[in-house]
């Protein structure tokens, strides 16, 4: 059941979450589908996530990279902006994981160290970007996880959905305390809601290279509010028989990646990479032969192409074909339902996307500055960055003592 927004034939729904909602599209049917992102229209005037919205476009346009999804449009239908992706036809890296999960089989070294670098890759320009003066403007994805890569067909690894990104040197968007993400590849301090950066990025991208090495996860699973709890990482453990198969010199770069002290990790993604393709049996760059290794491994786990995102999908119409309701917590109307209040669809409007707002001072920021800065841009205070640490602190000893008494 297809339904139309704009110039656009909305195909199918891939996902929705609490701020937006994506699509396969088409402009005609002769032409390739797209991925079509869009606000939630009961959301539509939401001045947050409109902020976030745009910074996602204006991200997404800067980013030109095989290892990252593509940009093709940004734009709005009425009151409701969307953005356009290429779509990657493929394999999502979280389905591939299970498969390996379960099987206790990690694929070989040379596909595990080609998908890592690939990742990288995408990171490293991602914390390359540049303003329109040409000045840095690293943007930090903040989500780094299996569910938003993209295995495609010809085995490049693709980095997708851009919706949590941080402008690094940008005006703060979310406010200071609450922390987004997925807890299992958060690093320490993002957990903390303490100050981040490019390390952060690094930790993620060192759990997944730890489980395409090994076949399983760094450290044992824990339910979802004491995985968010846990801020203090200890080594991992590799046994000698893990060791056996994964070079010293690599595991000495995972477990730099993996360190709890963001002061001990790799201080970006490039020189993560740089680490990667200076051991001896890391390929130097990713070419035709080893992504052709890469494809022929995912071939073997027999999986179909992925035709949705790893994420709860809500479809248009439920098993009987009947319209379905979802109410947000506030109960407001349902997408469905509010989109229904203009029946009328005006024709799309594409937009230019703005450039990059001023940045903060740069001094700030390199001299490790705290959010303190994201409470003032944020709400209009000059409460001091300490007592919202304090108060930080205070809760995560009550989550540990929590920890102790439940154990």
């Amino acid at each position: 059941m297809s339904e139309p927004f704009g110039s656009f034939e909305l195909l199918r729904l891939l996902g929705r979450g609490g701020m937006a909602e994506a699509f396969i599209a088409q402009h005609s049917p002769d032409e390739h589908p797209l991925v079509l992102k869009r606000i939630r229209p009961d959301y539509a005037h939401n001045e947050e996530y409109l902020r976030r919205f745009v910074l996602e476009a204006q991200v997404a346009s800067r980013l030109h990279h095989p290892n990252l999804a593509s940009f093709r449009e940004f734009g709005r239908v009425g009151r409701c902006h969307y953005l356009v992706m290429d779509m990657v036809r493929g394999h999502s890296l979280h389905r591939l994981l299970d498969v390996v999960f379960l099987q206790q089989e990690p694929p070989p070294l040379t596909v595990a160290m080609a998908l890592s670098a690939g990742i990288l890759d995408g990171l490293a320009a991602m914390h390359a970007v540049k303003d329109e003066a040409g000045r840095p403007r690293p943007m930090l994805h903040r989500d780094v996880t299996p569910s938003n890569v993209i295995v495609a067909q010809d085995g490049h690894p693709v980095i997708i959905d851009f919706g949590i990104t941080k402008d690094v040197l940008g005006p703060a968007i979310t406010l200071p305390g609450k922390v987004i993400g997925t807890a299992r590849y958060m690093s320490p301090e993002h957990r903390k809601a303490e100050y981040i950066d490019t390390r952060a990025d690094v930790f993620s991208a060192s759990v997944i290279l730890y489980e395409l090495l090994f076949g399983k996860h760094p450290w044992p699973p824990l339910n979802t509010m004491k995985e968010l709890l846990r801020v203090t990482f200890d080594p991992p453990e590799i046994t000698d028989a893990m060791s056996a198969h994964v070079p010293r010199e690599i595991i000495d770069v995972v477990l730099k990646g993996l360190a709890n002290d963001p002061a001990d990790r790799f201080t970006d993604a490039a020189e993560m990479r740089d680490a990667l393709f200076a051991c001896k049996t890391c390929p130097r760059q990713l070419n035709a032969e080893r992504l052709h290794e890469v494809a022929a491994w995912v071939d073997t786990l027999n999986l179909p192409l992925d035709e949705d995102l790893s994420r709860p999908v809500v479809d248009l119409v439920d098993a009987t074909g009947e319209e379905e309701v979802m109410w947000t917590s506030s109960g407001s109307l349902s997408t469905d339902e509010a989109w229904a209040e203009d029946p009328t669809l005006p024709p799309s409007q594409p937009l230019t996307v703005p450039p990059l707002p001023p940045p903060r001072a740069a001094a700030l920021v390199e001299a490790g500055g705290t959010e303190e800065v994201d409470v003032k841009a944020a709400l209009g205070t000059t409460l001091p960055a300490k007592l919202i640490g304090i108060g930080v602190a205070l809760l995560t000893l009550g989550g540990l003592v929590w920890l102790f008494l439940d154990s």
